[in-house]
């Protein structure tokens, strides 16, 4: 093996699996064909010494390059993912600001029960050990838990649509921090919410527009995940996402309760705090990071660069040629597990939205926790969620290079889904238990539903190719919005079919109610992924394959044929062996010159 010089500056040498051989153009056909049975018989040999040699290397790694100043260097890919993981959790705390202090801004912007005449009802509030006016629960959960996280998640969905399919052509690093700084902007503007009824719409206003920073960052996240890390390490690599999601959920309620005070009066000020890290990060997004190469991270680009199996390697550096069309979205929605993991979204982002939406103030006024510690609830709950991604992340990554485990990968994790919804359906029926007791309940849960949470963003990369994985999570963060948004919104209408009892409230059976189906009907979808993963992924392995251009290969010849060909149609491989080139294509192109180099 001899170091070769890499193409960026910033690149460490890698090692060229042969010498390359160079076939010049025969002076007539009969010595064309000679020259190629003696120049086969040499990239043979050399292939077959390279191959020994490349057995005893070290297995290709994610990513050979480093950052850092000085002798203090760390792994490219490993910066970049603590960046962008920071990223996902100030955006998440962005989200639950609200959850913990809705009955105290209820109270603010004057939804309250008044008597025929028009007084307001007082009450006398054990833990603030004083009369207050009594919120009117109703237009509490309708107007601040359903209308605003409504608004919040059209915007998203919306911005995640446009977002996604430009992030399958245009630079991800600068529209993820033009989307962060949008975002964040709003959720600053929250600050400035005048008191009063008007200050409600205030509000739905700067909560709708921060949606935009949410809805753009996900399909720009997962997209950069994609060519970050190849199969080996994705589960992983997306677990540590998903473990930022749950920290940044956490962070947030945690934080919201104690800055907003014992009465819930300085609500605004967590908006602040949590806004102006985002700037910071956005700053350091587009100053350290560059966007990395398309499809260089796939399993048929790497076979490209290190065969060692003896066969033709093709000289130079592949080049990842595929395009983001409408054809392409179109093959997209055909793709069976890609339709399941986007159906799944809705059912299953239901009860994450009665996290998101009403839990925190459920704790607060129904299970008599302290409002400075409901936050803390969730936060314990975010750590189970935590462990079941790391559990999954190193699940997967063991599982899925191993065809004959693949498929039992999603009926595991969609019985575990199901069984998620038990602690939590059991825990808001019953009489509260105070702190402790609670957290006995939301750990298991936080663990299960943590599991397959990370697995569907692991599949819909590995199921998609790198021109359309933008686009796909778009698609999954608006079937996720669609479940979180108008079904917290239809939630909060279907609290009023039930009626307070001496045992629970309507809220309580709602909830309950929202659990149980939404769950369970998730892991029934997750479990059919099975009889569909395999497949799928091995056609996106293929699909990559005709999307490589090397060396005056023809990749829009390639992306046609793939374009054209129905399911399970043969499309000739744009990368052929040794054995498969003939001295036609050896002889020469237009113009006298070779059409490749071997």
């Amino acid at each position: 093996c001899r170091p070769r010089a890499s193409r960026s500056r910033s690149r460490g040498p890698r090692c060229c699996a042969m010498e390359a051989v160079v076939v010049r153009r025969a002076s007539s056909r009969s010595s064309a064909r000679s020259n190629v049975i003696a120049n086969h018989e040499r990239v043979r040999s050399a292939t077959s010494a390279s191959a020994a040699s490349l057995a005893d290397e070290a297995p290709i790694k994610d990513d050979e390059e480093t950052i850092g100043c000085g002798p203090i260097r760390i792994p490219r890919h490993v910066y970049y993912t603590v960046l962008l993981m920071l990223i996902n959790i100030i955006l998440f705390a962005d989200t639950n600001l609200l959850a913990p202090v809705l009955t105290p801004i209820a109270r603010e912007f004057g939804f309250v029960e008044r008597y025929d005449n028009g007084t307001v009802i007082i009450e006398y509030d054990d833990r603030l050990d004083r009369y207050v006016e009594k919120v009117d629960a109703q237009e509490r959960d309708t107007r601040l838990g359903g209308d605003i996280t409504l608004a919040f998640f059209v915007i998203g969905g919306t911005v995640s649509l446009i977002v996604g399919y430009l992030a399958d052509s245009v630079n991800r690093r600068n529209t993820l921090a033009a989307v962060v700084v949008l975002g964040e902007t709003s959720c600053l503007a929250t600050f400035w919410v005048t008191h009063g009824e008007n200050g409600y719409y205030g509000l739905l206003l700067t909560r709708a527009l921060t949606g935009i920073a949410i809805g753009g960052a996900i399909p720009l996240v997962y997209s950069l995940f994609g060519d970050l890390f190849s199969t080996k390490h994705r589960g992983k690599a997306i677990a540590a996402a998903g473990m930022a999601v749950g920290a940044g959920t956490g962070l947030g309620q945690t934080i919201a309760g104690p800055i907003a005070g014992e009465d819930g009066s300085n609500w605004r000020y967590s908006f602040v705090i949590v806004a102006i890290p985002a700037y910071f990060l956005a700053a350091l997004l587009l100053l350290t990071v560059e966007e990395p190469p398309r499809g260089r991270m796939e399993e048929a680009f790497q076979e490209m660069q290190h065969n060692g199996d003896g066969k033709l390697q093709v000289e130079g550096e592949p080049i990842y040629e595929g395009k983001i069309t409408w054809s392409a979205v179109r093959n997209l929605l055909r793709t069976r597990t890609v339709l399941l993991i986007l159906l799944q979204g809705i059912p299953g982002s239901l009860p994450w939205g009665i996290f998101g939406g009403f839990l925190s103030d459920f704790l607060a006024e129904e299970k008599n926790i302290d409002l400075r510690l409901t936050g803390t609830v969730l936060l314990i709950f975010g750590i189970g969620n935590v462990i079941g991604n790391i559990v999954s992340g190193l699940m997967i990554d063991h599982m899925f290079g191993r065809a004959h485990l693949r498929h039992h990968i999603p009926w595991i994790l969609g019985i575990l889904t199901g069984l998620g919804a038990i602690p939590m359906a059991i825990y808001v029926m019953i009489p509260p238990l105070g702190f402790g007791l609670t957290s006995l309940f939301v750990i298991p849960a936080g663990f299960l539903l943590g599991l397959a949470s990370n697995a569907t963003k692991v599949f819909m990369v590995n199921v998609t190719t790198p021109e359309t994985r933008g686009t796909a999570f778009s698609l999954l963060n608006l079937s996720d919005d669609l479940g979180k948004g108008a079904g917290v919104f239809v939630l909060a209408r279907f609290f009023t079919l039930f009626e307070d009892t001496a045992d629970s409230t309507a809220r309580a059976k709602g909830m309950a109610a929202g659990f149980l189906i939404g769950w369970p009907l998730c892991g029934i979808l997750i479990g059919l992924i099975s009889f569909s993963l395999t497949r799928d992924y091995e056609a996106a392995q293929v699909a990559v394959r005709h999307n490589l251009g090397v060396n005056g290969l023809d990749p829009e010849r390639n992306q046609s044929s793939v374009e054209s060909a129905g399911e399970g149609a043969e499309v000739e491989p744009s990368v052929r062996h040794a054995d498969e080139y003939t001295a036609a294509d050896l002889e020469g192109g237009a113009g006298g010159k070779p059409r490749l180099t071997l």
